[in-house]
Parts: structure tokens; C-alpha cells; sequence
């Protein structure tokens, strides 16, 4: 019966009622390619809408603004014969069609499934659980999961996280490490939407945050983390061991670092100097830099570019210039300022004589 009655909401409509309000994804990936495929093969999947009267439409508006800690107003909505088409799955699709209309025209009526009456929040955990097979970046669902259950958890006093993620279709082992990612400081966070940071990284802070590793101690361990590029298998264990001995105070922090990662960046670094490639050492030396940049702007110690998009050892050259010229001011107090501008200077000279003969 489900499947008929599915099958008989499915219409096409114009792009231009449907609402596209706040949800989980911020990051629209690859929008282009799908906009291709749509164009050579069609449409494969429909999207998703909900038809709302004006109460539902309006105590849905309020649920989203709660959840996504946004303030769409209502005379935003746009009717359409008295009722509120609102989309629940597709938003990378319809914006793929209305790519498609800026460089063919046309391509303003989507094919669309109309999902059966339903409750505001099963609308947004039906979303949630059809955006976890898209591709979305774990931030973005950690964000997500954390406010939406924190949502439920005032309306359904009772929830419990195996309950949530079977609505939103995450394991509880998931959820549980979404909450842990949404309660790090914000700078952390930021880190990790800015792309300085990795997902899993953080969740190993998180799970430092969690057996009270907090304030100072919380930002050595962010710090050390960034500069001494672990891979995040190589931070788990380091952080295991870490909380495996923090009850007992038998490892301090530096120990670790000191033991483990300074080794591991010291054999990074020979391994690195007998290289026949010069330019890897460029690269390399560009992303520390970066991350220092980072650090020192947001008073802990980047940018957001990556260096490895450049092309050619003097390209890479004159951005490690540029990057050091940048550090100069951050190193007023720790350096030699005469000898910094001299150096500037030389490697300056000599980037010119290499622009010259290249």
C-alpha cells in the first residue's frame, strides 16, 4: 500500500514553489558533475517535498528554526495554491537544475515524490537519514545530530540514542561521537569546517574533553596535534595511552609528545632531507608554515589554502616567501627582528634571480 501510494504522489513541479529551508549539509560537493549527469541522462532520483497547509507549514518553520538555531521567517515561504511545498531530500539536485537553467534555460520542472502526511520531526529525521547516503561531510551530521536530539530529547523526554539513530539511521556508537565532536570549543570546530584539522582528530580531543581534559590542557593537545601532523590512527593510540595513564598521573602530555611524535617528526624530516625531489621539502615546509599562520592567527599559537594545489618548485618557493614575511610579524617577540628582515631579504634577492632565469 505504501509503495502504490508513493508512487501516486509522485508529480512534477516547478522549481520556483518549492522551499528549500536550513538542514544539515553546507557544503554542496560536486554540484556540477551531478548537473552533467542530470543533463545527459536525466533525472534519476526524484527529490523529496512535504505539502503543507499554513498551521503545519508554520509550526514545521518553528521546529527548523529551533533545531538549526536559524530564523527563517514565514513570509519567506512561497505558496502554491494554498499550501507549502517544503523539500526534504534533493537540495544538491534542485540547485544541479537550476545550474542547468543559468547555462541551457529550461530544466524548471523537477520530478518530485510528495512524502505522505507526517510529523515534523520524522520530516527532518526522514531528511537526515537520507542525507547520511550522501556523502556529507561528518561535521556537518555531528552538528546536526547534536542539536536535533537535543531538540527531541524536550519533546520526547524519554529518547535514547539508540532510539535516535534508528530515526535518523546512525548506529548509537555514531551519534554518541557526533555529540562528543558538537561539545569542543568552538575554535576547534572551526578548525575542522576550515578544513585545518581532521574529523577524526577532533574526535580524539573530544574524547580527551570528555575524561576532563579541558581548558589549557585541551588546547596543548589541539596544538601539538596541528603541528606535529599525526595521522589520526597514530592520535588515537597516542591518546589511548594518554587516558589509560591519566588517573594514575603516570604520562604527562609532553612525555607523549616528546617520545612519540618528536621521534616520528624526526624520522619525517630525515627520511624528507635524502629525497632526490626538492620540491617535497617545499611543500612540506609550505604546510607547516600554514598551520603555524593558523595558530598564530586565532591566538593559539593558518590558511585556509592548501600549498600542494601549487604548480612548480618556484611557485612553491615564492609562497613559502610569502608565508614567512607573514610570520615575521608573529615572531616580534621570540626573534631577532634585524636578522628576520635579513633573511627576508636574501631569500627575496633570491627569488628574483630565479624569476629571472625561469
Amino acid at each position: 500500500m505504501e509503495a502504490k501510494k508513493r508512487k501516486a504522489d509522485e508529480r512534477y513541479l516547478n522549481i520556483a514553489h518549492i522551499n528549500v529551508l536550513p538542514q544539515m549539509r553546507r557544503t554542496f560537493d560536486g554540484t556540477q558533475e551531478l548537473a552533467e549527469s542530470i543533463h545527459r541522462n536525466g533525472l534519476i532520483h526524484p527529490v523529496t517535498v512535504a505539502e503543507l497547509n499554513d498551521k503545519e507549514a508554520r509550526g514545521h518553520l518553528n521546529v527548523i528554526n529551533s533545531v538549526q538555531k536559524t530564523h527563517v521567517r514565514f513570509s519567506n515561504l512561497r505558496p502554491r495554491n494554498r499550501k507549502f511545498l517544503i523539500l526534504v531530500a534533493g537540495e544538491r539536485r534542485i540547485r544541479a537544475h537550476k545550474y542547468l537553467q543559468e547555462l541551457y534555460g529550461g530544466y524548471r520542472i523537477i520530478r518530485t515524490t510528495v512524502c505522505p502526511k507526517m510529523s515534523s520531526e520524522d520530516l527532518i529525521a526522514l531528511q537526515g537519514s537520507e542525507n547520511t547516503n550522501r556523502s556529507v561531510r561528518p561535521e556537518e551530521e555531528a552538528i546536526f545530530y547534536y542539536r536535533f536530539y537535543n531538540y527531541l530529547k524536550k519533546v520526547r523526554e524519554k529518547i535514547t540514542l539508540m532510539e535516535f539513530g534508528r530515526m535518523v539511521g546512525r548506529s548509537p556508537q555514531v551519534i554518541a561521537t557526533s555529540l562528543r565532536f558538537a561539545q569542543l570549543p568552538e575554535y576547534i570546530q572551526e578548525c575542522v569546517f576550515d578544513g585545518n584539522l581532521q574529523y577524526g582528530m577532533a574526535c580524539e580531543l573530544a574524547r580527551l574533553q570528555m575524561a576532563s581534559v579541558t581548558g589549557r590542557n585541551l588546547e596543548d593537545w589541539f596544538i601539538r596535534s596541528s603541528l606535529h601532523s599525526q595521522n589520526v590512527s597514530t592520535f588515537k593510540n597516542t591518546v589511548s595511552k594518554y587516558l589509560k595513564n591519566y588517573s594514575s598521573d603516570q604520562t604527562s602530555l609532553l612525555d607523549i609528545f616528546d617520545t612519540e611524535s618528536h621521534e616520528d617528526l624526526l624520522r619525517s624530516q630525515r627520511r624528507r632531507s635524502i629525497e632526490k625531489n626538492t620540491s617535497d621539502m617545499f611543500y612540506a615546509s609550505n604546510a607547516y608554515f600554514l598551520r603555524m599562520l593558523y595558530l598564530f592567527e586565532h591566538r593559539l599559537l593558518g590558511l585556509e589554502d592548501s600549498p600542494f594545489s601549487m604548480k612548480g618548485p618556484l611557485a612553491v618557493f615564492r609562497k613559502q616567501v610569502e608565508l614567512f614575511k607573514k610570520l615575521i610579524p608573529h615572531l616580534e617577540k621570540v626573534a631577532d627582528m634585524l636578522e628576520a628582515m635579513a633573511a627576508v631579504d636574501k631569500t627575496e634577492a633570491l627569488l628574483s634571480r630565479l624569476e629571472k632565469v625561469a
